[in-house]
């Protein structure tokens, strides 16, 4: 079985763990005789720990917290997926970190091209918010991820993870232009929950951590059949789920 598995963007705590997960992974079905291919920046394989990893590389990087269309797109990724899919396709596409870690184009393309997808949806609040934390500017937990107008005013405020004083003071100028503005506006929020669902739902099937992350998906739009609570505890598992979804 040739598995290809794509990691996330971005080097922060949260795609760190899941870079080091995704590494493991990989360097686990090696070791059960598969052969894994890897979606990545230049020079990410020497922090894979094992040279049988065969490397795509795609020169990416996560774009600016302002742009929410830009963190839901990623055209050096998508077509280094499909130049790869063409050249020589997979068994299994592995999409792990989804939403703002990863284009949501990418399980979509690989089902158009002929490869079945996995998508790990987790950490859920990555999937669901802007920011990636379901927390909001003010510091407080926030469940209102299908609200597109405070989502909005969330992310045009200024932040330590958001917008800059004089970016928040440009983006309130800004509103105006509705759908012409290059800050977070409405009507994005409302274009990236039909976005993220419309790349889950082009999945063969999609995991999350837990029961409150599946009962959002299954609001958000995405079919219940494609869920699938847990993420498999080891190798054999994981060999075991992919041979089912073959």
């Amino acid at each position: 079985m040739h598995v290809l598995l794509i990691g996330p963007r971005g080097d922060g705590e949260r795609e760190q763990t899941t870079r080091r997960t995704a590494a493991a992974l990989a360097r686990g079905l090696l070791a059960a005789g598969e052969r894994v291919s890897w979606l990545g920046p230049p020079g990410e394989a020497a922090r894979l720990g094992d040279p049988r990893i065969e490397l795509i590389e795609a020169d990416s990087r996560p774009p600016a917290f302002r742009s929410v269309e830009a963190q839901l797109v990623d055209i050096p990724r998508e077509r280094a997926l499909c130049a790869a899919l063409r050249h020589e396709p997979p068994d299994l596409v592995l999409v792990l970190g989804f939403g703002g870690a990863n284009s949501y184009l990418l399980p979509w393309l690989a089902d158009r091209l002929g490869v079945p997808p996995i998508v790990v949806a987790s950490p859920i609040a990555q999937v669901l918010c802007h920011r990636g934390s379901l927390v909001d500017r003010e510091g407080a937990a926030c469940s209102e991820w299908r609200d597109a107008r405070r989502c909005a005013a969330c992310c045009r405020g200024r932040s330590a993870v958001g917008l800059g004083a004089l970016q928040a003071g440009l983006a309130t100028l800004c509103r105006p232009l509705r759908g012409l503005s290059p800050f977070p506006h409405r009507t994005a929020f409302l274009n990236r929950l039909d976005m993220i669902a419309q790349g889950l739902a082009s999945a063969r099937l999609v995991l999350v951590d837990d029961e409150p992350a599946r009962a959002a998906l299954i609001e958000l739009g995405v079919p219940e059949r494609l869920l699938r609570v847990g993420l498999p505890p080891d190798v054999g598992a994981w060999r075991e789920l992919a041979r089912g979804v073959l």
